[in-house]
C-alpha cells in the first residue's frame, strides 16, 4: 500500500511539473490577449500588465513546452517590451510611454510576410537614428515614437533597402523586392539566413547563408535583426549598446571584428534578455561562434576592403598560420586608412509677424586616421594534439586566452603565469591555451579634427529671399 501511495504521489508531482510547461500556438493575437489567457492557465505565476498598453503589439508564434517566463520572452521577441520576474509575479510593460506608435506590415514580392526585417526610424533632417524595431513572423511591426514626421528605412538580407517618409503613424504595407547581382551573365542569389528563436533571444545561421560572403564580422553584425551600426559601434533596438563576444572571449576592440572574416563564422546569437551570468547593466549580448579549423599545414590569407565617403577608406590585412596537431602558430599584419566625413543639418521654421522664417544650419565634420599594427602568437590545444597523434581529427577549436571551441577550457593545457615583453612594452599575461604577443599597438596614428570654419546658417523669408547668417 505504501508503494502504491508513493507512486501516486510521484505521479501528482510529475503532473504538477508538466503543468508548468506551456505549449500553445498564437496567430496574429494581441499580446494583451495572449497574456490574459496565459495568466488564466498558470497557477505558478501572477502576470501583471496594462491591457491597453500592449494591445497594439500582435504576435504570431508557436510555443512548445516552455516555462511561463520563457514563453513570455518568446512572445515578446524583438518588441520594445520589458519583462520582470519578481518571485511569483511577472510584470510585463512597455518602457516607452508614448501614445504614438508607428505600425505597418512588410511583405515580399509574392505577398508573403517578411519576418525579422529591420525598421529604423530616422530624422528627416539629418538621417540620424531615432529608434527602431523588427517585424514579427507575420511581418507586423509596432514602434513607439513621439516624433513626427520620420524617415523609415526598411532593410532585410537579400532585399533592396526601402526609404519611406512617414507623415502619419500608419506606415501601411511595405512590399520588398529581391536584391540580386550579376556575375558575368549569371544572376547570383544567396540563401536567406535561418533564424531560430531561443530562450532570451535569437540564433542566426551564418555559414549556410549569403551572410558568409559579406566580408567581415563587422559587416555581418550590421545586417542582423534588431542590430544597427558599423565600425564596431553597434546598438540593439530598445536595448542599447550590447556586449560582443567571439567564442566566449569579450571583444575589446573594433579591430577584432574587422579581422574575423564572415566565412569563418558559424552562427551569431542575439540575446535581448541576458541572464544573471551577465552584469546587471547589460541589456543585450551578441555572441559570435566561429567554424572549427580543419587540417594541418601552412596557410596564408590576404584580405582587402575599400569604401568611399568623399575620400577612399581602405582596410588590408595579411594573416599567416602554421598548424600541426594541436599547435598553431600565427602572425597578422593590418593596415587601416580611414577617412570619415558627414554633414550634420538642423532645420528650424517659425512665423514672425506674418513672415515665415526657415533656418537651415549645416555643420560639416571630417576626421581620418592611419593605423598599422600586427600580432604574433601561438595557440595550443592539448586535446586536439592527443587526437591528432592517435590519427583522429582535431577535436578542439583553438581559442584565445583559455577559450576552447565553445569558449570553455576543456582539453586545453594550462600554461604558467608569466610576463611577456614585446616591442619594449611590458604586459602581464595569464596564459591559458593561447599566448598572443601584440606588437607595438599602433605604429602610425594621425588624426585630423573637424574643420575650423564655422557652420553655415541660411535664413529664408516668405518672399523667397535667402541670406547666409554667421554661426551662433
Amino acid at each position: 500500500m505504501k508503494r502504491i501511495i508513493s507512486m501516486l504521489a510521484c505521479s501528482l508531482v510529475f503532473a504538477g511539473v508538466q503543468a508548468q510547461k506551456i505549449t500553445r500556438q498564437y496567430n496574429n493575437v494581441s499580446l494583451s490577449e495572449a497574456l490574459r489567457q496565459l495568466n488564466e492557465q498558470t497557477e505558478d505565476y501572477t502576470i501583471s500588465f496594462l491591457y491597453n498598453e500592449l494591445e497594439d503589439f500582435r504576435i504570431t508564434t508557436s510555443v512548445h513546452r516552455k516555462s511561463v517566463p520563457d514563453a513570455i520572452r518568446q512572445m515578446i521577441g524583438f518588441y520594445p517590451i520589458r519583462m520582470t520576474v519578481d518571485d511569483r509575479e511577472i510584470i510585463v510593460e512597455c518602457p516607452q510611454k508614448t501614445a504614438n506608435r508607428y505600425k505597418g506590415t512588410i511583405i515580399d514580392e509574392q505577398g508573403q510576410s517578411v519576418a525579422y526585417a529591420n525598421i529604423a526610424l530616422l530624422s528627416p533632417q539629418d538621417s540620424t537614428l531615432i529608434t527602431g524595431g523588427v517585424s514579427n513572423e507575420s511581418g507586423l511591426f509596432v514602434i513607439p515614437c513621439e516624433q513626427h514626421p520620420v524617415l523609415a528605412r526598411i532593410s532585410f538580407v537579400g532585399y533592396k533597402t526601402i526609404y519611406k517618409r512617414c507623415e502619419t503613424s500608419d506606415i501601411g504595407t511595405i512590399r520588398m523586392q529581391p536584391d540580386t547581382y550579376t556575375l558575368g551573365n549569371v544572376t547570383v542569389k544567396g540563401e536567406i539566413p535561418q533564424y531560430k528563436m531561443t530562450t532570451g533571444g535569437m540564433t542566426v545561421d551564418i555559414q549556410n547563408s549569403m551572410l558568409k560572403d559579406v566580408g567581415t564580422a563587422d559587416d555581418v553584425l550590421s545586417m542582423l535583426p534588431g542590430v544597427q551600426g558599423s565600425e564596431g559601434n553597434f546598438t540593439v533596438f530598445a536595448k542599447g549598446t550590447p556586449e560582443i563576444y567571439i567564442n566566449n572571449k569579450k571583444v575589446q576592440s573594433a579591430k577584432e571584428l574587422k579581422q574575423l572574416k564572415s566565412d569563418n563564422i558559424k552562427s551569431v546569437d542575439i540575446i535581448t534578455s541576458p541572464g544573471a551570468k551577465y552584469n546587471a547593466e547589460v541589456n543585450a549580448v551578441i555572441r559570435i561562434k566561429t567554424i572549427l579549423p580543419q587540417g594541418d599545414g601552412f596557410s596564408i590569407e590576404a584580405f582587402s576592403q575599400v569604401a568611399n565617403n568623399r575620400k577612399w577608406t581602405t582596410y588590408d590585412d595579411l594573416e599567416m598560420k602554421y598548424r600541426q596537431g594541436g599547435l598553431e602558430l600565427f602572425g597578422t599584419m593590418t593596415f587601416y586608412n580611414n577617412h570619415h566625413s558627414e554633414d550634420n543639418r538642423v532645420g528650424w521654421e517659425s512665423n514672425i509677424n506674418g513672415d515665415r522664417i526657415a533656418l537651415d544650419q549645416t555643420c560639416p565634420n571630417t576626421f581620418w586616421f592611419t593605423d598599422l599594427s600586427g600580432e604574433i602568437g601561438m595557440v595550443l590545444c592539448a586535446a586536439a594534439h592527443r587526437h591528432a597523434s592517435a590519427g583522429k581529427a582535431a577535436a578542439g577549436r583553438p581559442g584565445a586566452l583559455g577559450a576552447g571551441g565553445d569558449g570553455s577550457d576543456r582539453g586545453h593545457r594550462r600554461l604558467p603565469h608569466r610576463k611577456l615583453r614585446c616591442a619594449g612594452a611590458k604586459r602581464a599575461v595569464a596564459a591559458g591555451s593561447a599566448v598572443r604577443l601584440r606588437m607595438a599597438a599602433v605604429l602610425a596614428l594621425h588624426e585630423k579634427p573637424a574643420p575650423a570654419h564655422p557652420a553655415v546658417r541660411t535664413a529664408q523669408c516668405a518672399d523667397g529671399a535667402r541670406a547666409d547668417l554667421p554661426a551662433g
